[in-house]
């Protein structure tokens, strides 16, 4: 069953300086967006103990090029609750998670 992005912690960020950012509610001023890995959340029971976090930023929203990770990934959607992010999301850590965002909601 997809996790919503509510569930797994998901905030939009806004860069504030060099290699500074911060967290706010209204996806018209959001560069990115962090939400803890939907595999890594289930292994832990459904729990943030544990479990690392996944950090994107989107294109065309001023992110500067040295910011990681990259790509950078489009995005739809007026909140949480409907954002589809596009392309796939790969992490290459540990746990391998390949998915996507649609609808607000982590899917394989």
């Amino acid at each position: 069953m997809p996790l919503t992005l509510k569930e797994l912690e998901g905030e939009f960020l806004k860069i504030t300086g060099p290699r500074e950012h911060t967290r706010i509610q209204d996806i018209k001023e959001a560069q990115g967006i962090f939400f803890l890995c939907p595999k890594c959340f289930v292994t832990n029971g459904n729990s943030n103990v544990g479990t690392h976090g996944i950090l994107i930023w989107f294109n065309n929203k001023n992110v500067p090029p040295e910011y990681t990770p990259t790509p950078r990934w489009d995005f739809t959607g007026t909140s949480l609750q409907d954002l589809t992010i596009t392309p796939s999301i790969l992490i290459k850590a540990s746990c391998a998670w390949h998915g996507f965002i649609r609808n607000g909601e982590a899917v394989e």
